[in-house]
């Protein structure tokens, strides 16, 4: 459930063109192919309002079914799976180009999560999670504590693991605190987390169960548990505010799906406000500048603006359904993983700015061909069997 969670299908090419078409006064780009802000690099275009028309496809990697991802300033890194096994690819974020790539044998275990922190890369497996530096390959630490997800916030990795059908990954199915310097395991808690905690308003809110409708909100240090909430969500805020994005998975031999809420939670647990976002599942959520930009399904399917204070609309633009959302510098990046269409919208308005069409062919999550869009410096990537890099 997190923004990113986690979240991958594209399309296999080799060859691109670019051209644009405009019709009602926006700019439709149609780019195909067969079969946190950092400082930015020197010299780059950022992106932003002016610079949106100059936005074209900077390169693409079509190999390969990516599960997870990360971007820095200079490196992508890639969960990637093969017919060859699972591997963890690292492109210059520049060019594209593969740098280094480890593989499952190498690795002693198939990864399923990666995070990037102080030059440190993260690699986890369901029942191991490893440090290294992925320049040189050299291992800094293992702990025996496996992960299908991880959140690194300050010297501390946090963890959950996704259970389902596994024997195997549920019995040792729990989240782990973990030193990011030495990899020592701070604290730990059984059961099924099938994300990690996010930590908003001083406190870690972790969904847990296997149909993820309860949260447990713990002590970030000593992973004391200090309350227990009847609903999951994706929880998004800072110091002092909390949001949760509440959607309800769709469950077998259920009549009717249920309809999912947003809404700011006071320190107690409960809504200081509520509103309904209609049924949605999977979503994504967004907060910035006290703006809460959320996948919403209340009349017809497409992305909300919300105003954090008091959960009054400030816009809406009808852009499909499972959206995948970016926000970053007046602007709102959504990209309709089924379609491949990635919309810049105005942050303000909601007006859109430009329309690219990613075309791709279909992957192996049905109805859903792309499953991330991460944004980092001056570059946007929309990421599932392969990566699309786009930049002024």
């Amino acid at each position: 459930m997190r923004n990113a969670v986690v979240s991958c299908i594209l399309a296999t090419a080799a060859l691109s063109f670019s051209s644009d078409l405009t019709s009602a006064g926006i700019s439709r780009t149609i780019i195909g192919r067969a079969a946190p802000q950092s400082a930015f690099r020197p010299g780059a275009a950022r992106i932003g309002p002016s610079s949106v028309p100059r936005l074209h496809t900077a390169w693409t990697y079509p190999i390969g079914s990516v599960t997870g991802s990360v971007a820095t300033d200079t490196r992508v890194f890639l969960n990637q799976v093969s017919a060859r096994g699972d591997l963890v690819v690292m492109l210059d974020a520049q060019t594209g180009k593969v740098l280094r790539s480890v593989t499952a044998a190498s690795l002693h275990f198939s990864p399923d999560a990666l995070a990037y922190a102080e030059g440190r890369l993260i690699v986890a497996g369901t029942k191991t999670t490893i440090a290294m530096n992925p320049e040189t390959g050299k291992r800094y630490w293992s702990a025996p504590a496996g992960a299908t997800s991880l959140n690194v916030i300050g010297d501390t990795i946090y963890t959950g693991k996704y259970c389902q059908n596994s024997a195997d990954v549920c019995s040792s199915a729990a989240s782990y605190a973990i030193s990011l310097s030495n990899g020592r395991v701070l604290w730990e808690h059984a059961g099924a987390f099938a994300e990690a905690p996010d930590l908003v308003g001083g406190r870690l809110y972790q969904v847990v169960g296997r149909t993820g409708d309860q949260t447990r909100v713990y002590d970030p240090r000593s992973g004391t548990l200090v309350a227990e909430l009847p609903y999951g969500a994706l929880w998004l805020g800072d110091k002092y505010t909390i949001y949760a994005y509440a959607l309800v998975s769709p469950q077998p031999g259920a009549k009717a799906a249920k309809r999912g809420w947003l809404g700011r939670i006071s320190s107690t647990g409960k809504p200081v406000w509520k509103l309904d976002v209609g049924i949605v599942w999977p979503g994504s959520a967004v907060l910035d500048h006290g703006i809460l930009y959320v996948d919403s399904n209340r009349f017809h399917p497409g992305v909300i603006a919300v105003k954090g204070s008091n959960g009054k609309i400030q816009w809406g633009a009808n852009l499909g359904k499972n959206l995948l959302l970016r926000v970053a510098n007046q602007l709102v990046f959504v990209l309709d993983p089924s379609k491949g269409t990635l919309s810049v919208l105005n942050a303000g308005t909601g007006s859109v700015l430009r329309q690219i069409l990613l075309l791709h062919s279909a992957g192996v999550f049905p109805g859903r061909a792309f499953q991330a869009l991460l944004l980092q410096n001056d570059t946007l990537y929309a990421i599932g069997n392969g990566v699309v890099a786009l930049r002024p």
